[in-house]
């Protein structure tokens, strides 16, 4: 079966703030999950006025097969020397480990580019050959700690309020992470159909001024995006009866969790994905959570993409303002287990 993915490229401009599992500022992921990036999108169409059919949908009623018309993996790093020079794609190493005949040389590796990856996929190991073990990614100094992506922790100052006269100013910390020029973030993509395509690039136009991530308002998370091109590096990948998930996945039913999962080969993490509602009028309001299964998980399916969504928006104030979507459809790969 053919896969034909299209590969979105945002060039980071300066840092950004990737909000993890852990309430502190001072730890930033250096992934921007998909369900993060679908809100991002919906939220641009709300602002510039977008046609499209989740605006028609009661707030109350949020089907959980609800499709938006396209399908996105999470953001991971990229690596290019120079403008015009060939994208080298990172992506997560699956939940089950490299298997390999010397496996603590590989404890340290958090991403693989696209080569030892799709070979991870077909055969489900690493090859030991010298040229591949220079394209993985590694984590500590030790390694090939990667130069073109760093992060910072730098402290940063909460001023009271006018309202908070008895609150003193509290000192806190926040980690960016800032990319060499010409790198960034990148995620796979499949598109219904060019009207869809057309309303994502609206979204990107807009939020690449915006910014993405945490802590907009004081410059993080600004991009410049590559025209999207065709991604075809696993057009050939032979067919499963497994398959790893490039996204944040939600099931869409107890039934299809059940099929997915009725193997002894299936192996994912799960996360608790909420957050704050950041409408005016609800910023002191927590969003209801979720668990989500994270990226790198191996599941029982041959389907490519498949999730479901849910509204995060509290009982409590139900009824003010638009849905608080949490979108769980998930990109998957075949991967031999």
């Amino acid at each position: 079966m053919q896969r034909q993915f299209t590969a979105i490229r945002l060039n980071i401009n300066h840092s950004i703030h990737i909000g993890s599992h852990r309430a502190e500022y001072d730890d930033s992921d250096s992934i921007l999950h998909s369900d993060s990036f679908y809100s991002a999108i919906i939220a641009a169409w709300a602002v510039l006025g977008v046609d499209h059919p989740v605006f028609d949908v009661p707030q109350n009623e949020i089907p959980r097969d609800l499709d938006l018309g396209f399908t996105i993996s999470s953001l991971f790093p990229f690596f290019r020397e120079k403008a015009k020079a060939k994208p080298l794609y990172f992506f997560p190493v699956p939940k089950p480990g490299p298997n390999a005949s010397k496996p603590r040389c590989f404890r340290d590796v958090k991403w693989l580019s696209t080569t030892p990856f799709k070979n991870y996929l077909q055969t489900g190991q690493i090859n030991e050959t010298a040229g591949e073990i220079k394209d993985l990614f590694f984590t500590t100094a030790s390694r090939l700690d990667p130069k073109f992506m760093r992060s910072e922790v730098q402290p940063r100052a909460y001023v009271p309020r006018l309202h908070e006269a008895d609150t003193d100013t509290e000192i806190y910390y926040i980690e960016r992470l800032f990319f060499q020029e010409h790198c960034g973030l990148f995620g796979l993509a499949t598109f219904d159909n060019d009207d869809i395509r057309a309303k994502v690039l609206l979204a990107l136009d807009y939020l690449q001024d915006a910014g993405i991530g945490t802590d907009r308002n004081v410059g993080h998370g600004q991009f410049s995006y590559d025209p999207l091109d065709a991604f075809d590096h696993f057009a050939d990948l032979p067919d499963s009866d497994h398959a790893l998930n490039l996204s944040m996945f939600l099931p869409e039913s107890q039934r299809q969790l059940t099929d997915m999962l009725d193997s002894k080969q299936c192996c994912c993490d799960l996360s608790k994905r909420g957050g704050w509602i950041t409408t005016d009028g609800l910023l002191s309001y927590r969003k209801d959570s979720v668990y989500m299964f994270r990226e790198g998980g191996v599941f029982k399916t041959k389907q490519l993409t498949a999730g479901g969504t849910v509204n995060l928006r509290p009982v409590s104030v139900l009824g003010h303002g638009d849905p608080v979507l949490r979108v769980g459809r998930s990109v998957f790969l075949p991967i031999k287990v």
